[in-house]
Order: structure tokens, then sequence, then C-alpha cells
């Protein structure tokens, strides 16, 4: 295992050494800087481009979604009409059907001879029956 030096002399000498491996130690930075730069501004305008593409894209987005929610909306807005539609029909039919056992609850109900209740068959009359002598005395 390798040490670090430990005496002032040791890390000066370890510094030159280093500095030496490196071209140039003072100029490096403002080259760093130059291609950091000129990075920087393609790496921007990349950058940008990407986010015109994203926004672009999500306006398409939008619209698209824009687009399926009005055409829902027109579908629905029909499904309604069609179920009002379906709804006034029913209620007429209710009040025909009303009107119709209203007007038979209104009749008057049938005679019933005691001859039904012993033999269960319903006898109808509507006016008192003309005497069976008084249609044989014209003849």
């Amino acid at each position: 295992m390798q040490s670090s030096p430990s005496t002032p002399a040791e890390n000066a000498g370890v510094s030159r050494a280093r500095a030496a491996r490196t071209s140039h130690p003072v100029e490096q930075p403002s080259l760093k800087m130059e291609r950091n730069a000129s990075i920087d501004g393609v790496s921007k305008d990349r950058r940008r481009k990407k986010n015109r593409q994203a926004q672009a894209a999500f306006r398409e987005r939008q619209k698209k979604v824009i687009a399926d929610l009005r055409q829902d909306v027109v579908h629905h807005v029909q499904y309604s009409q069609l179920l009002k539609k379906k709804i006034y029909d029913m209620l007429a039919g209710m009040e025909a059907m009303k009107s119709g056992v209203e007007e038979a609850l209104a009749l008057e109900p049938p005679l019933m001879s005691t001859d039904f209740l012993r033999t269960g068959i319903l006898e109808v009359r509507s006016s008192p029956a003309p005497s069976s002598e008084a249609s044989h005395e014209g003849f």
C-alpha cells in the first residue's frame, strides 16, 4: 500500500509531477471555458429544439383530445334527446292507459243475479227485462 506524502517537500514534488503531466495548466481553464461555451451553445440549441418539438407534440395531443371530447359531447346530446323522446312517448302511452282505465271505472258494474252466486254464470241486464207475458200479448 502506498501512503500519501507527509512532508511539504514531498507534497510540492508530487504537485510538480502532476503539473508536468498536463500541458499548460494555466491555459487549460480558458480552453475548457471556450469548449464549454461552444458545447453549451450547441446543447442549448438542441434542448430548445427538443422543447419546441415536445410543445408541438403536446399541442397536437391536446387538439386530438379536444376533438374526441367534442365528438363525445355530440354523441351524448343525441343519446339524451333519444331518451327524452322515449320518455315523452311512454308518458303519452301512460296517459292514454290512464284515461282508458278511468273510463272503465266510470261505467256502472253489471247487475248480478242471485243465480250467479249459485252457478257462476253472469247475467248482464242493461235495463229491466220485459215480462214474457207482455211480449206474447202483441200476437
